[in-house]
């Protein structure tokens, strides 16, 4: 379970200590706190909260603030106006937003004597809510329907997969019964798969990788999560900094993101789902290797071997770098 704190740096005598609290709520109960961010006040709340729930690895967010009685003549609107907005981003994500704002209206005094409790009730919420939504929702991942697919590379069937608002699709040809099966799971590159852009391998590794399984059976896993997890338009944004000479390993970070948001952890359900459980891992990626087994996945690699060009060099020697991949 894993959650982000955002916490107002207004008041910041009394909020610090919310936090603190709240991180030891959270190594108490057993809770992964991935990023605990401060805000200059109440109004910058949401927007750094939206940057979490976009997150692929945060379950829940929690706030945490204090607007003292005599802070300001608005101090009832403002509170309000936060709130319901934080709302509504929880709703937009599908994920628990829970207030540990002490106010509007506490004296100094109550407020200080409110700190602790308000910070580890705003987590023991999240966690239960988010425990009522695993029960609510089981397994992640629905499946929705199947369809035969003939391809240029060879007959294959899909089946359509959903995860909140994200939807995958699996390709499956031949017969997924055998010992070890071949697989890729290849993230969605609109640029590179529909566009055929030159900056990354993405195209070449997955027509490459139909290829192989169209003409030895297997399964194509395509899963929704452009950019490395950090959408479409995230990545222009990051491509537009490269332009401008940024270098590639820092893009993502300057933007707010890890090197790589992607989640593994659906790949494994619909393979599961598919009755695989040995697979034959088209890829370079050492990482995905790893998180594939710590999802109960019985791995092998068979390396997935593309030619640079002129325009996607830096981006592969990155790779090579930043993230270990076996180039």
């Amino acid at each position: 379970m894993n959650i982000g704190i955002v916490t107002g740096e207004f008041n910041p005598e009394i909020t610090s200590v919310m936090e603190k609290h709240a991180i030891a709520k959270a190594e108490e109960l057993g809770v992964n706190v991935v990023k605990s961010l401060k805000v200059p006040g109440s109004f910058d709340m949401p927007i750094v909260v939206k940057k979490l729930l976009m997150r692929n690895d945060v379950d829940a967010v929690i706030t945490l603030g204090a607007i003292i009685k005599g802070d300001t003549k608005h101090d009832e609107t403002i509170g309000f106006a936060v709130a319901n907005k934080l709302a509504d981003l929880s709703t937009e994500f599908n994920k628990p937003v829970t207030l540990g704002i002490i106010g509007p209206g506490a004296t100094w005094e109550q407020a200080e004597g409110r700190a602790k409790d308000y910070a580890e009730r705003a987590l023991v919420a999240a966690v239960k809510l988010l425990e009522e939504i695993n029960v609510f929702k089981g397994d992640r991942m629905k499946f929705v329907s199947s369809a035969k697919l003939p391809t240029e590379y060879g007959n294959f069937k899909i089946f359509g997969f959903k995860d909140g608002k994200k939807e995958h699709v699996a390709l499956v040809n031949g017969n997924t019964e055998s010992e070890r099966v071949l697989v890729r799971v290849h993230s969605k590159c609109l640029t590179g798969d529909t566009f055929s852009s030159m900056r990354c391998d993405c195209n070449a590794q997955l027509r490459e990788s139909l290829k192989l399984i169209g003409s030895d059976g297997g399964i194509l896993i395509y899963l929704d999560q452009e950019g490395r997890g950090i959408g479409l338009l995230n990545k222009l944004k990051a491509y537009e900094l490269q332009d401008g000479g940024m270098a590639i390993a820092e893009t993502n970070e300057y933007l707010g993101f890890d090197y790589d948001e992607r989640d593994y952890s659906i790949a494994a359900e619909i393979l599961k789902f598919l009755g695989v459980a040995k697979i034959m891992l088209l890829t370079n990626n050492p990482d995905k290797i790893e998180l594939l087994k710590n999802l109960g996945i019985d791995v092998e690699r068979l390396p997935l071997v593309i030619e640079p060009n002129e325009y996607n060099s830096k981006y592969l020697e990155t790779k090579k770098l930043k993230a270990g991949h076996l180039l």
